[in-house]
């Protein structure tokens, strides 16, 4: 923090707020990424299924399109 670079100073501050979890992933090499974009798909369909009436539907389009559904069934 002696150097008078403001963007020195912010990188510095970011790695002090961020060391534990610069730690866990250098330990257990696990991150939060595939949540994290579950979570975002899942708060997309919320934006752009405003049509869904009850949450039976949304939960149904939940499952399709994060869990890979298909409106077709397999032909074994």
């Amino acid at each position: 923090m002696r150097y008078r670079l403001e963007p020195i100073k912010r990188v510095a501050q970011m790695r002090k707020t961020h060391l534990d979890n610069i730690r866990t992933y250098v330990q257990h090499r696990m991150t939060n990424a595939v949540t994290e974009g579950l979570i975002a798909k899942i708060q997309w369909l919320n934006v752009v299924s405003w049509c869904y009436h009850n949450r039976d539907a949304f939960g149904m389009a939940i499952y399709f399109h994060c869990d890979g559904w298909e409106l077709e069934p397999r032909c074994a």
